[in-house]
């Protein structure tokens, strides 16, 4: 008889327990619902926003970063290919870099590689984005001392035709008094020295 009571009081107190969890979860389940009904502050609102903004922000970026790195890569071949053909063509492929400064200027380097970078060799390009860094630093430096002296070659060859015009249109609108004594300037002014060599410079 004293194991039936038993039985009888611990399944009365399973009974208990479990009515016990159920009004539990049905009141967090009351304090959810009320949680998402109701308005939220001022400051959860800022934060969600800011929070939207970051991950748009992150998305962007990493859609940049994958469409801007090939394109930086073919610009940075395009240019390495044109330096390269500097010396065929008496450097004005070299003038090249000049546009690609500019651009770089305009759009950032995540397109246009900045100058000395396009030389990293693939040993370099393994070791990261700081050695590729430090190796274009001091690549870049000759390069752009390269570059402005090609920029100062050819502004030099453009004031010289410049002048050189200028000198023919002189003596074309001038009278024969005034050719002749602009010709006698240029005799004593390069000498006979200077008339000789040009003659055997283009004497057959």
């Amino acid at each position: 008889m004293s194991g039936a009571v038993l039985d009888n009081f611990n399944a009365q107190m399973e009974a208990a327990g479990k009515l016990r969890e159920e009004r539990a979860g049905s009141r967090k389940e009351e304090v959810a619902v009320e949680e998402n009904d109701r308005p939220l502050s001022l400051r959860e609102r800022v934060f969600q926003a800011r929070r939207s903004q970051d991950l748009a922000e992150q998305a962007k970026s990493k859609a940049v970063g994958k469409i801007a790195e090939p394109v930086q890569m073919a610009t940075g071949a395009f240019l390495k290919k044109m330096w390269m053909l500097a010396p065929e063509t008496f450097g004005l492929t070299g003038l090249y870099a000049n546009i690609h400064v500019f651009m770089k200027w305009i759009f950032g380097d995540k397109l246009f590689c900045k100058l000395g970078r396009e030389w990293a060799p693939k040993q370099t390009q393994a070791m990261g984005e700081e050695a590729v860094e430090q190796f274009g630093a001091k690549v870049g430096l000759a390069e752009a001392a390269l570059l402005l002296i090609l920029d100062l070659i050819v502004l030099f060859l453009i004031l010289g035709i410049i002048a050189l015009i200028v000198m023919m249109v002189d003596f074309m609108q001038g009278s024969i008094i005034d050719k002749v004594t602009m010709v006698v300037k240029g005799i004593t002014t390069i000498g006979w020295e200077g008339l000789s060599a040009l003659y055997y410079l283009f004497h057959p």
